[in-house]
């Protein structure tokens, strides 16, 4: 990770509440489908977007965006709103960071705002609860952690 990526070890309540936060979808390997970004902050209406990156799957949003537009548009919306953008493991910083050769710069205010939840969830794992850990990784076995109720569906 750059010095950039590691500027946000910390994530307070309020920028949590209004942080971006962003996933790409697809299978292992191939460029991702799409990216779902989620805002939700206090007294705002919450925002879900979704973008389209494989023509395949045109019918799903809007217009098939390629992987740079989509993350201009994402950073954009986060500097506007001095926002950071989360995402839950550095598959998607990966993602992004496969941009570098094109647009550096545009990776760089990416890498400047984001921050790895599974990251911060690691090191609150291990001062609150002793180090158990979950039976894997996934955002789901850290909800479940905690006992919070994950719907089937979202599992």
């Amino acid at each position: 990770m750059t010095d950039r990526a590691r500027a946000f070890k910390r994530l307070s309540a309020v920028e949590a509440l209004r942080a971006l936060y962003i996933d790409f979808e697809g299978q292992k390997g191939p460029p991702p489908v799409l990216l779902g970004t989620h805002r939700r902050g206090r007294g705002e209406v919450p925002f879900v977007q979704q973008d389209v990156l494989d023509p395949t799957f045109a019918g799903l949003g809007g217009p098939v965006l390629s992987l740079r537009e989509v993350v201009e548009k994402v950073v954009q919306r986060a500097e506007r709103g001095d926002r950071r953008i989360v995402s839950w493991s550095e598959y998607d910083l990966n993602v992004v960071r496969s941009l570098a050769t094109d647009d550096a710069e545009l990776v760089a205010r990416f890498e400047g705002r984001y921050v790895n939840a599974r990251a911060l969830a690691e090191r609150w794992r291990n001062r609150v609860h002793g180090g158990d850990r979950p039976t894997s990784g996934r955002l789901t076995d850290y909800l479940a952690l905690i006992e919070y109720p994950v719907p089937d569906a979202a599992a």
